[in-house]
């Protein structure tokens, strides 16, 4: 916390110029099982809004000024599949904000203009240079994306192979599957800078209790909540299968990880493999009921696991800390 809290204040205090204190890249672990509080970041950041977005993107913390900037009150009722979290003794917002209550501060908090997008981009080129990275999958974005990265290649400045994912949820029409279509038809297959996955979010994370799981929390009477109904997942998935689209389902409850395979076994019933064949993932599987692990191997799902979902409480080394800080204005 120590750590957190000097970087914090650190990057406010050499950034006098800057209107709001925006960033990403805060571990729970340092608040001991509970949520950040806005009175704490008002300690850190007192003159104007501040709001900080986890390391795995699910979570968001505000200080007051950035709860009065976005209008976020106690009658404030939240979006579905999001919450705000807010005192059980006075009904204020604490400041934190799980899932889709993320999305209540984007009219507010500033967006990262073209010069921060192109400097965070080529900050993680050249970061990936440095660790022997030479391609990469950006797992879930937007077309825009792909254009910025376009860009990038028309100046030869792009020196990464890039497989960037779009994003999808349960509200995909068949006119917006058009839509994602059109946008691989003009990135499809190159070598350097390609799409062809649709990225799709069936739970949140364990840490605020928004996996969704098969049995209750331990220490909360709450099974956390899936963003899909499984008919909506099967649906979506099907629709995406049959175009022939790589589907990558974030899963972290051992209860979204049943839903994506029951999903996934849907299309293949449904649609005639793919002239490519499928290749089809979950991403993360912190947990896992035991009878769904063959079903990886029978139906022939990627288990996309990375390192730090199979030991999500292990505590980061500081130079990991800081970088997430200090790249966090331009990420």
């Amino acid at each position: 916390l120590d750590q957190l809290k000097e970087s914090i204040a650190l990057w406010a205090g050499a950034h006098p110029e800057r209107e709001w204190i925006t960033g990403r890249g805060w571990y729970y672990q340092a608040f001991n099982g509970a949520l950040p509080t806005r009175q704490l970041l008002d300690t850190l950041v007192p003159d104007r809004p501040a709001y900080l977005i986890a390391y795995d993107g699910h979570t968001g913390w505000a200080n007051s000024k950035a709860l009065k900037a976005a209008g976020i009150t106690r009658r404030t009722v939240a979006p579905v599949n999001g919450v705000i979290v807010k005192d059980p003794h006075t009904g204020e917002p604490t400041g934190a904000l799980k899932e889709a209550a993320m999305s209540l501060m984007d009219a507010a908090a500033p967006k990262p203009t073209e010069e921060d997008r192109m400097a965070a981009v080529r900050a993680a080129i050249e970061e990936a240079h440095r660790a022997g990275v030479t391609s990469v999958q950006n797992a879930g974005g937007s077309p825009d994306d792909l254009e910025l990265l376009d860009r990038l290649r028309k100046r030869g400045e792009l020196t990464l192979r890039v497989y960037q994912a779009l994003h999808a949820d349960a509200t995909l029409t068949p006119a917006m599957l058009a839509d994602l279509d059109a946008v691989r038809s003009r990135f499809d297959d190159d070598p350097l800078l390609k799409t062809g996955a649709v990225k799709l979010v069936a739970d949140g994370v364990i840490e605020s209790h928004t996996a969704a799981m098969l049995e209750p929390y331990a220490n909360r009477p709450t099974k956390g909540e899936p963003r899909f109904t499984q008919e909506q997942l099967d649906r979506v998935v099907t629709m995406l299968d049959q175009r022939g689209w790589q589907v990558m389902t974030h899963a972290i409850g051992d209860a979204a990880v049943r839903m994506s395979l029951d999903a996934y076994e849907a299309a293949a019933k449904a649609n005639p493999a793919p002239e490519r064949g499928r290749r089809h993932r979950i991403e993360h599987i912190e947990t896992i009921d035991p009878a769904d692990i063959p079903r990886f191997g029978a139906l022939n799902v990627i288990a996309s696991m990375q390192p730090v979902h199979a030991t999500p409480s292990a505590e980061p080394d500081r130079k990991s800390t800081r970088l997430n800080s200090s790249h966090a204005n331009i990420s």
